[in-house]
Protein backbone atom coordinates (compact mmCIF):
# COMPACT_ATOMS: atom_id res chain seq x y z
CA UNK A 1 0.00 0.00 0.00
CA UNK A 2 1.14 3.26 -0.47
CA UNK A 3 1.54 6.64 1.71
CA UNK A 4 3.55 4.71 4.53
CA UNK A 5 7.01 5.82 5.08
CA UNK A 6 8.65 2.85 7.66
CA UNK A 7 7.74 -0.47 7.85
CA UNK A 8 5.65 -2.54 5.21
CA UNK A 9 1.87 -2.45 4.81
CA UNK A 10 -0.15 -4.74 2.44
CA UNK A 11 -3.90 -5.53 1.70
CA UNK A 12 -4.86 -8.60 1.68
CA UNK A 13 -8.33 -10.62 1.22
CA UNK A 14 -9.69 -13.56 2.65
CA UNK A 15 -11.74 -15.96 0.63
CA UNK A 16 -14.90 -14.26 0.19
CA UNK A 17 -12.78 -10.78 -0.50
CA UNK A 18 -12.72 -8.99 2.74
CA UNK A 19 -9.83 -6.99 3.11
CA UNK A 20 -7.63 -6.68 5.83
CA UNK A 21 -4.36 -4.83 6.34
CA UNK A 22 -0.47 -6.52 6.99
CA UNK A 23 1.71 -4.44 8.69
CA UNK A 24 5.24 -6.02 9.38
CA UNK A 25 8.74 -4.89 10.87
CA UNK A 26 11.43 -5.18 12.80
CA UNK A 27 13.53 -4.20 15.68
CA UNK A 28 12.05 -2.92 18.97
CA UNK A 29 10.34 -0.08 18.02
CA UNK A 30 7.14 -2.48 16.42
CA UNK A 31 5.57 -3.35 19.71
CA UNK A 32 3.51 -6.13 19.16
CA UNK A 33 1.95 -7.16 22.17
CA UNK A 34 1.69 -3.55 23.29
CA UNK A 35 -0.26 -2.81 20.43
CA UNK A 36 -2.59 -5.40 21.24
CA UNK A 37 -3.75 -5.01 24.72
CA UNK A 38 -3.53 -1.44 24.19
CA UNK A 39 -6.07 -0.71 21.36
CA UNK A 40 -7.79 -3.59 23.07
CA UNK A 41 -8.70 -1.66 26.05
CA UNK A 42 -9.43 1.40 23.92
CA UNK A 43 -11.56 -0.67 21.88
CA UNK A 44 -13.69 -1.80 24.89
CA UNK A 45 -13.54 2.51 25.63
CA UNK A 46 -15.24 3.45 22.29
CA UNK A 47 -11.86 4.61 21.16
CA UNK A 48 -11.80 3.71 17.44
CA UNK A 49 -8.56 1.84 17.37
CA UNK A 50 -8.26 -0.94 15.02
CA UNK A 51 -9.30 -4.95 15.57
CA UNK A 52 -6.39 -7.09 14.80
CA UNK A 53 -7.31 -10.95 14.15
CA UNK A 54 -3.64 -12.44 13.75
CA UNK A 55 0.10 -11.17 15.16
CA UNK A 56 3.10 -12.70 15.51
CA UNK A 57 5.10 -13.09 18.62
CA UNK A 58 7.88 -10.50 19.60
CA UNK A 59 11.26 -12.36 18.45
CA UNK A 60 12.11 -11.92 15.17
CA UNK A 61 9.86 -10.36 12.48
CA UNK A 62 6.80 -9.30 13.74
CA UNK A 63 3.82 -8.45 12.17
CA UNK A 64 -0.26 -7.24 12.82
CA UNK A 65 -2.99 -7.99 10.70
CA UNK A 66 -6.01 -5.81 11.05
CA UNK A 67 -9.66 -5.43 9.72
CA UNK A 68 -9.90 -2.53 7.49
CA UNK A 69 -11.53 0.75 9.00
CA UNK A 70 -13.50 3.30 7.23
CA UNK A 71 -12.72 6.40 5.96
CA UNK A 72 -9.53 8.52 4.95
CA UNK A 73 -6.62 9.77 6.00
CA UNK A 74 -5.40 13.87 5.67
CA UNK A 75 -8.77 15.30 6.52
CA UNK A 76 -8.15 19.28 7.61
CA UNK A 77 -8.87 19.47 11.18
CA UNK A 78 -12.05 21.17 12.01
CA UNK A 79 -13.70 22.21 15.01
CA UNK A 80 -15.96 19.28 15.30
CA UNK A 81 -12.94 16.97 14.65
CA UNK A 82 -10.64 18.32 17.39
CA UNK A 83 -13.40 18.54 19.84
CA UNK A 84 -13.64 14.43 18.93
CA UNK A 85 -9.67 14.24 19.19
CA UNK A 86 -9.81 15.75 22.77
CA UNK A 87 -12.21 13.20 23.69
CA UNK A 88 -10.57 10.06 22.26
CA UNK A 89 -7.46 11.50 23.89
CA UNK A 90 -9.10 11.35 27.60
CA UNK A 91 -10.04 7.84 26.78
CA UNK A 92 -6.39 7.24 26.97
CA UNK A 93 -5.83 7.99 30.49
CA UNK A 94 -4.09 4.96 32.45
CA UNK A 95 -4.97 2.87 29.77
CA UNK A 96 -1.08 1.66 29.13
CA UNK A 97 -0.06 1.04 33.39
CA UNK A 98 0.99 -2.34 32.84
CA UNK A 99 3.52 -0.90 30.19
CA UNK A 100 5.25 1.76 32.19
CA UNK A 101 8.77 2.05 31.03
CA UNK A 102 9.93 5.29 32.57
CA UNK A 103 8.77 7.50 30.70
CA UNK A 104 9.56 10.16 29.24
CA UNK A 105 13.27 8.71 29.34
CA UNK A 106 13.19 7.79 25.56
CA UNK A 107 11.92 11.39 24.71
CA UNK A 108 15.41 12.69 26.78
CA UNK A 109 17.80 10.26 25.13
CA UNK A 110 16.29 11.57 21.55
CA UNK A 111 17.53 15.11 22.43
CA UNK A 112 20.52 13.71 24.67
CA UNK A 113 22.05 11.49 22.44
CA UNK A 114 19.53 10.22 19.55
CA UNK A 115 19.09 6.83 18.22
CA UNK A 116 20.87 4.55 15.65
CA UNK A 117 18.14 4.58 13.01
CA UNK A 118 15.75 7.83 14.35
CA UNK A 119 16.17 11.09 15.93
CA UNK A 120 20.32 10.32 14.37
CA UNK A 121 22.13 13.98 15.81
CA UNK A 122 24.51 13.61 12.47
CA UNK A 123 22.04 14.38 10.17
CA UNK A 124 21.08 17.81 11.87
CA UNK A 125 24.65 18.41 12.59
CA UNK A 126 26.27 18.43 9.45
CA UNK A 127 23.01 19.29 7.08
CA UNK A 128 23.30 23.39 7.65
CA UNK A 129 24.53 25.65 10.38
CA UNK A 130 20.91 26.32 10.73
CA UNK A 131 19.66 23.01 11.89
CA UNK A 132 22.99 22.14 13.68
CA UNK A 133 21.96 25.43 16.06
CA UNK A 134 18.53 24.19 16.28
CA UNK A 135 20.11 20.55 17.22
CA UNK A 136 22.30 22.33 20.28
CA UNK A 137 18.89 24.23 21.47
CA UNK A 138 16.83 21.42 21.16
CA UNK A 139 19.30 19.74 23.40
CA UNK A 140 19.15 22.18 26.29
CA UNK A 141 15.39 21.83 26.65
CA UNK A 142 15.75 18.83 29.08
CA UNK A 143 17.59 21.19 31.39
CA UNK A 144 14.38 23.25 32.00
CA UNK A 145 12.77 19.69 33.16
CA UNK A 146 13.93 19.88 36.77
CA UNK A 147 11.11 19.23 39.17
CA UNK A 148 8.90 18.16 36.65
CA UNK A 149 6.43 15.85 36.58
CA UNK A 150 5.55 13.76 34.27
CA UNK A 151 2.43 11.20 33.60
CA UNK A 152 2.86 8.01 32.97
CA UNK A 153 0.70 5.30 32.76
CA UNK A 154 -1.25 6.78 29.78
CA UNK A 155 -1.55 4.90 25.89
CA UNK A 156 0.08 6.88 23.48
CA UNK A 157 0.22 6.56 20.22
CA UNK A 158 3.47 7.94 19.22
CA UNK A 159 3.02 8.96 15.92
CA UNK A 160 -1.01 10.75 15.84
CA UNK A 161 -0.96 12.81 13.04
CA UNK A 162 -3.30 13.31 10.41
CA UNK A 163 -1.69 10.52 8.25
CA UNK A 164 -2.80 8.22 10.52
CA UNK A 165 -6.67 9.84 11.27
CA UNK A 166 -9.26 8.52 9.57
CA UNK A 167 -11.93 10.38 8.65
CA UNK A 168 -15.69 9.92 7.02
CA UNK A 169 -19.03 11.62 6.67
CA UNK A 170 -17.07 14.19 8.72
CA UNK A 171 -16.27 12.44 11.76
CA UNK A 172 -13.63 10.33 13.29
CA UNK A 173 -13.42 6.43 11.81
CA UNK A 174 -10.53 5.23 12.58
CA UNK A 175 -7.05 6.13 13.87
CA UNK A 176 -4.47 3.42 12.49
CA UNK A 177 -0.64 2.70 12.95
CA UNK A 178 -0.46 1.36 16.45
CA UNK A 179 2.52 -0.49 16.27
CA UNK A 180 4.35 1.91 17.87
CA UNK A 181 2.13 2.80 20.82
CA UNK A 182 3.61 2.19 24.76
CA UNK A 183 3.02 3.76 28.28
CA UNK A 184 3.35 7.58 28.93
CA UNK A 185 1.80 10.97 28.51
CA UNK A 186 -1.32 11.66 26.56
CA UNK A 187 -0.20 14.93 25.86
CA UNK A 188 2.54 13.69 23.69
CA UNK A 189 0.09 12.59 21.06
CA UNK A 190 -1.76 16.18 21.35
CA UNK A 191 1.58 18.02 20.83
CA UNK A 192 2.56 15.89 17.98
CA UNK A 193 -0.83 16.17 15.99
CA UNK A 194 0.02 20.13 16.71
CA UNK A 195 3.73 20.22 15.42
CA UNK A 196 2.36 18.94 11.91
CA UNK A 197 -0.57 21.48 12.26
CA UNK A 198 1.84 24.50 12.86
CA UNK A 199 1.23 25.94 9.44
CA UNK A 200 -2.26 27.05 10.80
CA UNK A 201 -1.25 28.74 14.16
CA UNK A 202 -5.30 28.93 15.36
CA UNK A 203 -5.13 24.93 15.38
CA UNK A 204 -1.88 24.53 16.67
CA UNK A 205 -2.11 26.32 19.17
CA UNK A 206 -5.76 24.73 20.56
CA UNK A 207 -4.12 21.90 20.16
CA UNK A 208 -0.90 23.06 22.87
CA UNK A 209 -3.15 24.67 24.70
CA UNK A 210 -5.07 21.41 25.81
CA UNK A 211 -1.77 19.86 25.92
CA UNK A 212 -0.61 21.94 28.34
CA UNK A 213 -3.70 21.95 30.03
CA UNK A 214 -2.61 17.79 30.62
CA UNK A 215 0.98 18.20 31.67
CA UNK A 216 2.32 21.55 32.20
CA UNK A 217 4.52 23.57 29.77
CA UNK A 218 7.35 21.46 30.22
CA UNK A 219 6.09 18.44 29.24
CA UNK A 220 4.97 20.83 25.94
CA UNK A 221 8.35 21.76 25.65
CA UNK A 222 10.04 18.75 25.99
CA UNK A 223 7.92 16.93 23.33
CA UNK A 224 7.72 19.42 20.78
CA UNK A 225 11.60 19.57 21.22
CA UNK A 226 11.81 15.81 20.08
CA UNK A 227 8.92 16.72 17.35
CA UNK A 228 11.45 18.77 15.83
CA UNK A 229 14.82 16.46 16.15
CA UNK A 230 12.46 13.69 15.17
CA UNK A 231 10.82 15.16 11.67
CA UNK A 232 13.93 16.79 10.60
CA UNK A 233 16.21 14.06 10.80
CA UNK A 234 13.66 12.06 8.96
CA UNK A 235 13.18 14.75 6.64
CA UNK A 236 17.02 15.02 5.71
CA UNK A 237 17.83 11.50 5.70
CA UNK A 238 14.37 10.47 3.28
CA UNK A 239 13.19 13.66 1.52
CA UNK A 240 13.71 15.93 -1.24
CA UNK A 241 15.19 19.84 -0.61
CA UNK A 242 11.50 21.59 -0.95
CA UNK A 243 10.50 19.14 2.03
CA UNK A 244 13.19 19.38 4.22
CA UNK A 245 12.98 23.07 3.41
CA UNK A 246 8.95 23.15 4.69
CA UNK A 247 9.85 20.76 8.18
CA UNK A 248 12.27 23.22 9.24
CA UNK A 249 10.12 25.94 8.59
CA UNK A 250 7.81 23.87 10.96
CA UNK A 251 10.27 23.45 13.39
CA UNK A 252 11.41 27.27 13.68
CA UNK A 253 7.56 27.77 14.40
CA UNK A 254 7.65 24.95 16.99
CA UNK A 255 10.79 26.86 18.23
CA UNK A 256 9.10 29.64 18.82
CA UNK A 257 6.82 28.00 20.91
CA UNK A 258 8.99 26.25 23.43
CA UNK A 259 10.52 29.51 23.94
CA UNK A 260 7.49 31.26 25.04
CA UNK A 261 6.84 27.84 27.44
CA UNK A 262 9.59 28.08 28.88
CA UNK A 263 8.72 31.28 30.60
CA UNK A 264 5.34 29.87 31.58
CA UNK A 265 4.75 28.92 35.21
CA UNK A 266 3.96 25.28 35.47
Amino acid sequence: MTGGESGCTHSILDDQGIEFILKWGEGSEFRVRQTLEITRRLRALGYPAPEFIVASREDGLRYLVQRMLPGRPGAALTPALLERVVEMNRLQEGAASEFVEGWPARIVESLEKGFKEWCVHDSLATHSRQTAAVLAEMRRTVSMLGGAHFRATDAVHFDFSTANILVEHGGISGVIDWNGCCAGDRAFDLTTLAFYALEDSGVATWLLDRAREVSGPPAVALYLSHMIVRQLDWSIRNHDQPTVARYLNISLSALRVIRELRDRPR
